[in-house]
């Protein structure tokens, strides 16, 4: 299982589950590859991804529905969501989808009461699970995005702007797996004292204690959401003015991704881990698309282009054609200093196919890909990039 989770493609039209998600995060770098020591893992967040309230195999009926500008991160739920007649301007899409991921999802308010999680403030506003995180596990079978008609519907929010809200519902997450409440350290739970309240299964991964709160039974179990920018194109100036990091733009010009970094030992280390995800998440709209172009190889492009030698192998030729908008920087709390970072990535629609034969060739370089699996991507990356 890779070390950071791989996001979904845009798992055409959005999130996952990407994602969908990149190998699974947490220790997996040591000092001297610029990464300081963590006490307790947890898995990384999935931007923009929200746990379900009901789990179903066919949530098609809520794909496109609008989120209102007052709706807040911990209200974010489907029963939230509002169907208009612009809605009708999003059709849904299924792709088959594979992968085991290790990842965090937010839960609103009501979810994490279904699943007697407390989230959103539990720790005086501190630490993790206190904004809506809980951990996911899962295995990907399905994605099920929205494929827009551009057109329509910016001509439809442009005709009467209560049609639209600033977010919708653009994809939803099949598969299996557990949902797990964060504990504590292992270390407290393993050194003999009593702790009332904690019942159900646990589970101890690098040093944190985790509790079993609910299973995923090969059911859409969460649904990613993405801005409305209908128009805006790589042109627009003003994608770095709102809260792009959990709420990335979209474009009818190419597809927005948000990188972050794991906590680094030095800025600099920080905002190349982060440019490496966003890189990653790219990589695995890339094998989407080919899928969808009906590219056939004897590998699972999925997973061949999640893995992080092979982003590492085909970041140089991504780098010219994957450009950074904005960055976030801070610090980690802790008794050293430590470094995260944040990036809005931009990958224009007219680079797909370049894209696609450049990773070809550089993963037909290192051994990731036969001679006859490059050629087939080179073979079909128009068809992926639709020229």
């Amino acid at each position: 299982m890779p070390t950071r989770p791989a996001p979904l493609a845009l798992c055409t039209l959005a999130a996952a589950v990407a994602l969908l998600a990149l190998p699974a995060c947490g220790g997996g770098r040591n000092r001297e590859q610029g990464f300081a020591a963590v006490s307790t893992w947890v898995p990384p967040l999935k931007q923009s991804v929200y746990l379900r309230s009901i789990q179903d195999r066919d949530p098609s009926g809520n794909l496109g529905r609008f989120f209102g500008a007052g709706v807040t991160k911990d209200q974010i739920d489907e029963s939230n969501a509002f169907a208009s007649r612009c809605s009708k301007f999003f059709k849904p899409v299924v792709v088959e989808a594979s992968g085991e991921f290790d990842e965090s999802f937010t839960a609103s308010t009501s979810v994490g009461a279904s699943l007697a999680v407390p989230v959103y403030g539990m720790k005086g506003g501190g630490g993790y699970g206190s904004n809506g995180e809980v951990r996911v596990h899962y295995t990907l079978t399905r994605v099920m995005r929205a494929e827009v008609d551009a057109d329509g519907l910016d001509r439809c929010c442009a005709a009467d702007a209560k049609q639209c809200g600033g977010t919708y519902i653009a994809e939803f997450y099949q598969g299996s797996g557990e949902v797990y409440q964060f504990m504590g350290e292992e270390a407290a739970f393993k050194g003999g004292a009593s702790h009332s309240g904690v019942g159900g299964d646990l589970e101890y991964k690098n040093g944190s204690a985790w509790k079993k709160v609910n299973r995923i039974d090969n059911a859409y179990f969460a649904f990613k959401t993405a801005r409305i920018a209908a128009g805006a194109g790589d042109s627009n100036q003003n994608v770095c003015s709102g809260d792009w990091a959990s709420s990335p733009p979209t474009s009818l010009d190419g597809q927005y991704f948000v990188g972050t970094s794991r906590p680094a030992a030095s800025k600099q280390a920080s905002r190349q881990d982060a440019l490496l995800d966003g890189r990653r998440q790219t990589m695995q709209f890339i094998a989407s698309q080919l899928k969808e172009a009906n590219v056939q190889v004897s590998k699972n492009l999925d997973e061949v282009f999640a893995t992080e030698s092979a982003v590492a192998a085909s970041s140089e030729g991504l780098a010219r054609m994957v450009k950074d908008r904005c960055w976030k920087d801070g610090n980690v709390p802790g008794p050293t200093t430590r470094y995260e970072s944040t990036v809005l990535l931009f990958f224009p629609n007219s680079e797909i196919a370049n894209a696609a034969k450049a990773v070809a060739a550089a993963l037909k370089a290192s051994g990731a890909l036969s001679a006859d699996d490059a050629a087939a991507v080179d073979a079909g990356a128009g068809r992926a990039g639709g020229k």
